[in-house]
């Protein structure tokens, strides 16, 4: 058995095409790769925007919460201070009765003295 020159250029033509096919399958999973990291480097990226985002609103969250309870205490403050005018009217109206009904009888009793002079 001897080795032909077809033989010879057959085997290369094969070597040929076999490096060609693995630089291609190479190139294919080297790409591949590639769009794996960008896909990640999107993913990571995303996550860093939702933890950004998620930490603004609860921030926010905590502010309305502040916000919330401070409204609720200046509610509470002018509710006490209704109550105190309600009961510095009621007060003053019991006060502004009598004094009235304290005139009355005072001018009724200084009309009886000048009746009985």
């Amino acid at each position: 058995m001897s080795i032909t020159r077809e033989d010879v250029r057959q085997s290369i033509i094969s070597f040929v095409i076999v490096i060609l096919a693995l630089g291609g399958t190479w190139k294919y999973l080297d790409q591949k790769r590639e769009n794996l990291l960008r896909f990640e480097q999107r993913i990571i990226k995303e996550k860093i925007e939702l933890e950004i985002l998620k930490q603004r609103l609860e921030d926010e969250k905590n502010r309305l919460e502040n916000l919330e309870k401070i409204l609720k205490e200046k509610e509470k403050e002018l509710n006490e201070k209704e109550k105190k005018i309600s009961s510095e009217e009621l007060l003053n109206f019991y006060i502004s009765k009598f004094i009235l009904e304290y005139a009355t009888l005072i001018f009724i009793e200084n009309v009886f003295r000048i009746k009985n002079i």
